[in-house]
């Protein structure tokens, strides 16, 4: 399955982990200006995890809703909203989302 993590913060880089240890091919999603966005391009790794070379990043919101069968939304409640406001219609059937 395509699986989608919107958040790259610590539990968004844990769930990309456990996604693809289960199986899945794994796009992480993050703001191109953010620092954990970008540290984790970098090294792929944080305080917590190391992620393999075969989980994908974007910084393409369209892209990464377009990739994704399923959808974890793994951002902070305060930034739903304009989260929200980015993004495109998504309109394709069968496709599930999920909030951690």
């Amino acid at each position: 399955m395509n699986l989608t993590i919107l958040g790259c913060g610590r539990w968004g880089s844990f769930l990309a982990l456990y996604g693809h240890r289960l199986g899945h091919s794994v796009l992480l999603w993050g703001r191109e200006r953010s620092p954990t966005f970008r540290s984790l391009l970098e090294t792929r790794a944080n305080e917590y995890v190391a992620l393999p070379p075969s989980v994908g990043f974007t910084s393409s919101l369209s892209a990464a809703l377009d990739s994704g069968e399923s959808i974890i939304i793994s951002i902070p409640s305060q930034n739903l909203r304009s989260l929200g406001k980015r993004s495109p219609p998504v309109t394709r059937r069968g496709r599930h989302s999920f909030f951690a």
